[in-house]
């Protein structure tokens, strides 16, 4: 109870000192109505209730942030199954939303089939991205292992969605100058990170930065939307960056 408070309190603090109103990228693992997926996926419920915190503060949920203020991206990793189950709720409410694919996992339990990929990727709110072939902990491979990791990927998302597959994000947010790089030379021109910030202050000028709120409260959500996480982004840089 008491880290709570303090978690709270911080978060208030933070969002006074750093208040902005500046556009963000959003992420969850999964969400899910009746059957769970993964330990960390979000009940529809509550994934409502950020949807509904985010409209009251003025914030645009967008397929694509294209102004400096007020917009959201939704993205989701590894691309279980709640998602399918749930996509009812994501038309009618109109809803962009980016799912990131663990190549080697699709058709596996729990995890999105090449059936339900083709479904989603027919809707103009859902695109499918990169999130490796195995989740291998990219920064700590050689760079072969890495080329493999991110080409397999997108060959085979480029095979199901029958496009070219531009935007990764990296397996635990890990990630080196030689993954950014070779992320690059791949033909990925989105590279996203779990560093949390502002969509418009990408990290070395092309890494751009996530906001993971799929436990958030509401209040706790709102803050972030304010700035509230800039107050991590030297820990999460410290976790997640290696040179």
């Amino acid at each position: 109870m008491f880290k709570e408070l303090a978690y709270n309190f911080l978060l208030k603090l933070a969002s006074i000192i750093h208040s902005n109103i500046d556009s963000k990228v959003i992420f969850y693992h999964d969400i899910h109505n009746q059957t769970s997926y993964c330990d960390f996926s979000t009940p529809l419920d509550v994934f409502k209730m950020h949807i509904e915190t985010i409209k009251k503060a003025n914030f645009e949920i967008v397929n694509k942030i294209s102004k400096k203020q007020s917009q959201v991206l939704i993205q989701f990793d590894d691309g279980y199954k709640g998602i399918f189950d749930c996509i009812t709720y994501i038309e009618s409410e109109k809803i962009p939303v980016e799912i990131f694919i663990i190549t080697n996992n699709i058709g596996k339990k729990n995890y999105l089939s090449e059936q339900e990929l083709k479904y989603l990727d027919s809707s103009d709110l859902v695109k499918l991205s990169s999130h490796s072939h195995t989740h291998k902990r990219l920064s700590h491979c050689d760079l072969n292992t890495i080329s493999e990791e991110i080409e397999i990927s997108k060959s085979i998302l480029e095979s199901i969605c029958h496009t070219e597959i531009n935007s990764i994000c990296y397996p635990f947010g890990l990630f080196s100058d030689e993954v950014v790089r070779s992320c690059k030379m791949a033909g990925y021109t989105n590279q996203y990170s779990s560093l949390p910030g502002s969509y418009f202050d990408p990290f070395l000028d092309q890494v751009y930065r996530r906001n993971l709120v799929q436990s958030a409260s509401k209040n706790e959500l709102r803050l972030i939307l304010l700035g509230a996480n800039y107050i991590f982004k030297k820990r999460y840089l410290k976790q997640h960056y290696k040179k």
